[in-house]
């Protein structure tokens, strides 16, 4: 395993942090270096149901920056190693399925390590990533939308941040794949996923695509169910005439394209997504929306039990008082 460099903090308030690597992190996550530590939290947490005690053991732990290293500070000017690395940040698991998710991703060939958080009701990982400085964003979105598309599994957006710090851990099964696969699909759009507003308006066109469509984005077998058609035009309908937008969020954007390249042929659900998402006026980019879409259809999984379904388009659609008839 390349032994990256990373940075270490004694805390999260902490600017000036030292050097580390990625394989002595591992060791001391296994090892329980930080053993003690972690059990004062997930006792506070899930024994004494004390979410302020966990918070404030939380806060000090020692934390580490897994996307590189940094030198007088941990701002991105203040980065001196960049190491291609994205962290997935999966959060409240449900405790009985906590295993269930844990074994499928480790069978991904994208996990490069994965192991429990300070709470253990959540996931850490790593994913390696053809990126660089400048579209680590960009890789993060594209690996956001492929967790939704194999997994139904969103990732916190922190992991777009490079200067992300994350808290070190105890976990002595944590999973170490060195050979892992580097993830390398890019839909190269550029969103701010830092801001609270998370809205698509933030999202500018770097340069002009054009993804081309494969054929079996244009399958008809198992989609276009006469019901789905039905109920989508009644929801376009619905939201159009009462101007409620399912796509004014980053993640809902994401969510269904998805959601229609899972449900529709590309000839159908084309006019479909772009209809819901027109919806959102000045925010809306046809160009971003197209490639989006182009995306999600070509590395759509229709045979993956754990795809997204028509169901979860109603039910967004119903959160803003559509009600399916």
């Amino acid at each position: 395993m390349t032994n990256y460099k990373l940075s270490i903090f004694n805390n999260a308030f902490q600017t000036i942090g030292n050097e580390t690597t990625l394989s002595k992190e591992f060791e001391d996550i296994k090892n329980g270096t930080y053993k003690n530590e972690i059990l004062n939290c997930r006792n506070s947490l899930i024994i004494k149901k004390d979410k302020e005690l966990f918070k404030k053991y939380k806060s000090q732990l020692k934390a580490v920056t897994f996307c590189g290293q940094f030198e007088n500070g941990r701002k991105l000017s203040n980065l001196i190693h960049y190491n291609k690395l994205i962290v997935i940040d999966i959060d409240n698991i449900n405790s009985e399925e906590i295993n269930i998710v844990k074994t499928k991703l480790i069978n991904d060939e994208y996990i490069m390590a994965l192991w429990d958080s300070p709470s253990s009701l959540g996931l850490k990982g790593l994913v390696k990533v053809e990126s660089t400085i400048d579209n680590h964003k960009d890789f993060f979105s594209s690996l956001s939308i492929y967790f939704l598309q194999q997994y139904n599994i969103k990732l916190d957006k922190s992991g777009s941040d490079i200067t992300r710090l994350c808290y070190v851990s105890f976990d002595e099964n944590i999973y170490i794949n060195n050979d892992s696969k580097m993830f390398s699909e890019l839909i190269n759009f550029e969103v701010d996923v830092d801001k609270t507003t998370d809205v698509k308006k933030d999202i500018q066109v770097k340069e002009k695509q054009n993804i081309s469509l494969s054929k079996s984005a244009f399958a008809t077998e198992g989609m276009n169910n006469t019901n789905d058609r039905k109920q989508i035009k009644k929801i376009i309908k619905f939201l159009s005439s009462k101007n409620l937008s399912i796509t004014d969020s980053y993640y809902n954007w994401i969510k269904i394209a998805v959601i229609i390249a899972n449900s529709f042929s590309y000839d159908i659900g084309e006019d479909y997504f772009l209809s819901i998402c027109r919806i959102d006026s000045v925010k809306h980019d046809e160009l971003k929306s197209k490639e989006l879409l182009k995306y999600c259809y070509n590395n759509r999984k229709l045979n993956h039990s754990n795809r997204m379904t028509f169901a979860s388009l109603i039910f967004l659609a119903s959160e803003k008082g559509f009600v399916k008839r």
